[in-house]
C-alpha cells in the first residue's frame, strides 16, 4: 500500500487553503506557471488552479475547459508535481475525457499511483477498461498491486478471474491485494477463491487472507446466511489459526452462537495467553447479543483478576440487564471486584444507586473518588431528580458530595434546592453549597444569593458568597441591568460587613445607580465602609467617575487613596472617550499629581497609547530628571515607532492579517478552522479615532462571516472595557454601527458556531 501513502502525501503537500475565486488573467497565469511548478517551491499556482475547480462545481462549462486545460499539463513536458497537482484536479473533476491522459501514466514509475488515484473515481466504462487492459500489460508486481486496489475499489466484477489467478500468487503482497478485492467484490466465485486461500497461506499471507475471509462472513451474516458465515467463523477460529486471527473472529463467533456464545466467551477470557483475555473482554464489550443474566453464574467462577474487567466489560456495554450483576459485584468481598461494581454504577446504575453511592462517597473509604465519579457519570432518568430529593434529607456529609455531584453534572434545575442548603446549619455545606451556585445559578437566583450578603457570614464564607452571586449576577443577558439585584439591596444592608460586600460587586457590575450608590458611600461614616466605596470607585470598570477619582488623587485625606487613587486616573483616562487633545491634558494632570518616581513612571507607560506630538513632547520633558530618565527614553521611543507605523493588525489566527486591511479583496485573513466562538481580530488604529462604524467583507469565501459578533473599543489594548456592541452576521459583508466611540484598539471577537466553515475577513474598515 506504499504507493497509496505516496498519493496521499503528494495530495496533502499540493493543496493549500482555498483562496478567493481566481480571475481569468489570474487562472491563465497559474497554468502557464504550473509546468515549472516543483513542491516546496511557491505554490500560488496551485492553489489558484484549485481554488477554481472547487469553484466550478455547478458550472459545466467550466468545468470542461478546467478539464481540458489540466489534460494538457498530463500531456506536455511538465515536472512530475505539476502532473501530480493535475491529476489531483482531476480527481475532482475528470470525465472519461481525462482517460487516455492517465492512462498513458499508469506504468510510470513516478506518476502510476496519481493515476490510479484519479481514475478511481472518474465515471464510466473507459477508466475500468483502461485500467484492466493496464493490468494485463503490467510487467511489474508493483504496477499489479496498485492496479488490482484500484479496481477492486471501483467494484469490477469483470476482473474476478484474473484476481483469482493473481491470488494464487507466490508474492504475499499481490496475493494479500487481489484477495482483499475478491473478498470487497463478493460473488461465489470471488467468495470460493478468498476461502480456499487460507488454509495454504503462508505465514506472510495468512493475515491478508484471513481479513479477506471476516469480509466474505461478516457479507453473509449480513445478508441472512447464518450457516454460511458460521463455518467460515469456526475455521478461522479454530485452535490451529494463528492467535491473531482467533482474536479477529472471536466476535463473528459470538455473534453466530447465540446462548452458547456465553461459554465460548468464557473460555476465551480466561485463556492462558493474556492477549486471548484481552480479546475476550472487547468482544463481550461489543457483543449485545450475549445476555448479561448467561453471564450472571460465571462471573463467580472467573479468576479474580478477570472479574473486576467483566465487570466494567458488562456496564461498557450500557444494558439495563447488567444492573443486578453489578449490584451483586458490590457486596464482593474482593475490594478490585467493589471498585469495578462502583465505576460500573457510573453506566448502568439507576435513580436507586443514587444514594449507595452517595454514601460511599461520604466515607473514607477506598473506593469513594470512584463513587464521585459514577455521581457524577449517571445518565439514567431520573438519578439527577433522586439527587435533589435526597439533598434535602441526607446527613451533611452526603450532602456535601451530592452537592458536588450536582454542580459537576451542570444540572440548574438544582439551584432552588442549594439556595435551601446554603441555608443551613452545617458550614461544609453552606460553603458547598455556595461553590455550586456560583456554576449553576441563574438570574433568577441573583436576588437570593444577594440576600445572604446581609447576613452577616464569615469572612470566607460572604468570599463564596459574593463569588457565586456575582457570577448568577453575570449571567444576566442585559448588561446595565446587572448591578439592579444589589441596588435593591443596598437599603437592607444594615451591618458594614453588608455594605462592604455589595459595594465589591459593585465595582464588578458597574451601572449608573450602583455608581450613585458608590459615590455616596465614600462619605459613609464607618472608615471601613469608605475604604471600600473609594476602592470601589477607584476600580470602576469604565471611566464615569473619572473626575471623581482626579479630585481624590488631588485631595484624598488617606494618603493610601491618593496613591491608588492616581493609579486608576491614569487607568480611565485610556479607556475613557476622549479625544486626543483632552487626553493629553488629564495625562499632563496626572504627572503633575505625581509626587514619586514610580508614579510618574506610572504615567509615562500609558504615553505610548497616545502616539501624538504631544505626548512625544512630555515623555522628553521627563528625561531631564535622572530618576526617569530611562523610562522616559523607551517612552519616546515607543511614541516614536507608533507614529510611523500604519495600522496594525493581531489575531487569534496570526497568519495573514495584514490581508484583511491590504485594500485587495482577492486576499483574506482566516482562522483556518470551523468557527467554535472566542476567535477574534484585533485592530489597532495607531492613536484615538472615534469609531462609528464597522464593515466586514467576507464576499470572496462565501459564507465565512461571524455567526455572532461582539466589539470592543479601548485605548487601551491590555483594558478593552466591557462590549459596545453585540449582534449577528447575516451574510457575506457585516455592517457594524458602534455607538459613537473614541478608541485607538478595536478588538471583534466571534462568537457563534457552525460546522465546517471559517471565519474570514477579506476586507476590514473602520469608519
Amino acid at each position: 500500500m506504499r504507493h497509496l501513502l505516496l498519493a496521499v502525501v503528494t495530495v496533502a503537500l499540493c493543496v493549500p487553503a482555498l483562496a478567493a475565486d481566481p480571475t481569468s488573467e489570474q487562472l491563465d497565469k497559474a497554468f502557464k506557471d504550473l509546468p515549472a511548478f516543483k513542491i516546496g517551491a511557491n505554490a500560488e499556482c496551485v492553489t489558484t488552479i484549485h481554488s477554481a475547480v472547487i469553484q466550478s462545481a455547478k458550472d459545466a462549462a467550466r468545468r470542461a475547459d478546467l478539464e481540458k486545460r489540466l489534460i494538457a499539463v498530463l500531456k506536455a513536458d511538465a515536472t512530475d508535481d505539476a502532473k501530480a497537482v493535475a491529476c489531483r484536479q482531476l480527481f475532482i473533476l475528470g470525465t472519461e475525457a481525462s482517460v487516455p491522459a492517465l492512462a498513458a501514466l499508469l506504468d510510470n514509475p513516478r506518476l502510476s499511483h496519481m493515476a490510479r488515484y484519479a481514475m478511481e473515481k472518474v465515471p464510466g466504462e473507459a477508466a475500468t477498461q483502461a485500467l484492466r487492459a493496464a493490468l494485463a500489460a503490467a510487467k511489474d508486481d508493483k504496477f499489479r498491486i496498485g492496479l488490482v486496489h484500484t479496481l477492486g475499489r471501483r467494484g469490477d466484477v469483470k476482473s474476478v478471474p484474473v484476481f483469482c489467478e493473481l491470488a494464487k500468487s507466490t508474492q504475499p503482497e499481490l496475493a494479500g491485494v487481489a484477495l482483499a478485492a475478491l473478498a470487497r467484490l463478493g460473488g461465489e466465485q470471488a467468495e470460493q477463491a478468498v476461502l480456499a486461500a487460507y488454509p495454504s497461506a503462508g505465514p506472510k499471507l495468512k493475515s491478508a487472507a484471513a481479513d479477506a475471509c471476516l469480509t466474505v462472513a461478516q457479507r453473509r451474516l449480513a445478508s441472512g446466511k447464518t450457516d454460511q458465515a458460521r463455518g467460515v467463523y469456526e475455521t478461522l477460529y479454530a485452535a490451529s489459526s494463528p492467535l491473531a486471527v482467533r482474536i479477529a473472529a472471536l466476535q463473528g463467533m459470538l455473534a453466530v452462537s447465540g446462548e452458547s456464545g456465553a461459554a465460548i466467551l468464557v473460555k476465551a477470557m480466561t485463556d492462558a495467553d493474556p492477549r486471548m483475555q484481552g480479546g475476550g473482554l472487547a468482544a463481550l464489550r461489543s457483543s449485545p447479543s450475549i445476555p448479561s443474566a448467561a453471564l450472571a453464574a460465571e462471573l463467580g467462577k472467573l479468576p479474580p483478576a478477570i472479574q473486576p474487567q467483566v465487570v466494567l466489560a458488562l456496564a461498557d456495554r450500557g444494558q439495563a440487564d447488567a444492573l443486578p450483576i453489578v449490584l451483586n459485584a458490590l457486596k464482593s468481598d474482593n475490594e478490585a471486584v467493589r471498585q469495578a461494581a462502583i465505576e460500573a454504577l457510573g453506566s448502568v446504575g439507576d435513580a436507586k444507586c443514587v444514594q449507595t453511592l452517595a454514601e460511599i462517597a461520604a466515607s473514607k473509604d477506598k473506593t469513594a473518588d470512584a463513587a464521585r465519579s459514577s455521581l457524577n457519570r449517571m445518565s439514567a432518568k431520573g438519578c439527577t431528580e433522586a439527587m435533589i430529593d435526597l439533598l434535602k434529607v441526607a446527613k451533611p456529609p452526603v450532602q456535601v458530595e451530592l452537592i458536588a455531584a450536582l454542580s459537576a453534572r451542570n444540572a440548574g434545575e438544582a439551584s432552588p434546592a442549594l439556595l435551601e442548603t446554603a441555608s443551613g446549619g452545617d458550614e461544609a455545606v453552606r460553603r458547598a453549597s455556595f461553590s455550586a451556585l456560583k456554576r449553576l445559578a441563574g438570574p433568577e437566583q441573583a436576588p437570593a444569593l444577594v440576600g445572604f450578603l446581609l447576613k452577616g457570614l464569615g469572612d470566607s464564607e460572604a468570599g463564596e458568597a459574593e463569588a457565586a452571586a456575582l457570577a448568577a449576577i453575570r449571567r444576566t443577558s442585559d448588561e446595565s441591568a446587572q448591578c439592579k439585584p444589589l441596588v435593591a439591596a443596598w437599603p437592607r444592608a444594615a451591618t458594614p460587613a453588608a455594605k462592604r460586600s455589595l459595594l465589591r460587586l459593585m465595582t464588578k457590575t458597574g451601572g449608573k445607580e450602583a455608581l450613585a450608590i458608590v459615590k455616596t458611600a465614600c462619605d459613609d461614616g464607618d472608615k471601613d465602609v469608605k475604604d471600600a466605596a473609594v476602592r470601589a470607585l477607584i476600580d470602576w470598570p469604565d471611566a464615569q467617575p473619572i473626575q471623581d477619582v482626579l479630585t481624590l488623587a488631588q485631595c484624598a485625606p488617606d494618603e493610601t487613596h491618593k496613591v491608588l487613587a492616581l493609579r486608576g486616573f491614569v487607568r480611565m483616562i485610556g479607556i475613557s472617550d476622549a479625544d486626543d487633545k483632552q487626553m493629553i491634558e488629564l495625562y499632563a494632570k496626572a504627572m503633575a499629581l505625581a509626587q514619586r518616581a514610580d508614579e510618574k513612571k506610572l504615567v509615562l507607560a500609558a504615553l505610548p497609547d497616545l502616539p501624538i506630538d504631544e505626548a512625544k513632547a512630555m515623555a522628553r520633558e521627563c528625561e531631564k530628571d535622572p530618576a526617569l530618565a530611562t523610562a522616559a527614553k523607551v517612552a519616546v521611543e515607543k511614541i516614536e515607532k507608533a507614529m510611523k507605523q500604519p495600522s496594525r493588525c493581531t489575531a487569534s489566527t496570526p497568519d495573514n492579517v495584514q490581508n484583511a486591511v491590504d485594500g485587495n479583496p482577492a486576499t483574506r485573513w482566516s482562522t483556518n478552522a470551523a468557527m467554535q466562538g472566542g476567535e477574534w481580530f484585533m485592530l489597532d488604529l495607531g492613536r484615538p479615532r472615534p469609531i462609528k462604524k464597522i464593515v466586514l467583507d467576507a464576499k470572496g469565501s462565501g459564507g465565512d462571516y461571524p455567526r455572532g459578533y461582539e466589539v470592543y473599543v479601548s485605548n487601551r489594548r491590555g483594558d478593552m472595557g466591557p462590549p459596545v456592541v453585540k449582534g449577528e452576521g447575516k451574510g457575506a459583508v457585516t455592517e457594524i454601527t458602534v455607538p459613537v466611540r473614541t478608541g485607538r484598539f478595536v478588538k471583534i471577537v466571534q462568537t457563534g458556531r457552525t460546522d465546517g466553515l471559517f471565519w474570514s475577513i477579506h476586507e476590514l474598515t473602520v469608519e
